[in-house]
């Protein structure tokens, strides 16, 4: 398992070995992601945020507010992820791919049975 924040990091981690110390490196990880605090948007993030769920009603008019809250919540994770503590493009890319991703796979499930027609 490669984990991106190399501070803390700065090898990949064979989770399967019974080295306890990879465990230690990756409890490590774990708890300086935990106690990183990600600053909320700036002004930059938000109009980003908020262009691409205008955007994204127009393509498809089910797109909620709780969208925009799951994506925001992602962003964040993202960004703690990485050791960052303010949210980039590039974090905000990725949600955007994940949110592809999801979407795709969603659209590829069977539709549900009508059951008792």
């Amino acid at each position: 398992m490669a984990v991106p924040h190399s501070s803390v990091m700065t090898r990949v981690v064979d989770l399967g070995s019974h080295d306890l110390g990879n465990w230690d490196e990756l409890r490590a990880y774990l708890s300086y992601v935990r106690e990183l605090e990600v600053a909320p948007c700036n002004e930059t993030m938000c109009q980003l945020v908020q262009s691409h769920f205008v955007e994204q009603r127009q393509r498809d008019a089910t797109t909620t507010t709780d969208a925009v809250h799951l994506w925001l919540n992602l962003v964040r994770l993202i960004a703690a992820t990485f050791g960052d503590q303010e949210i980039t493009p590039e974090h905000w890319q990725m949600v955007c791919t994940l949110e592809r991703w999801r979407l795709a796979s969603i659209a590829q499930l069977p539709a549900p049975s009508q059951q008792g027609s």
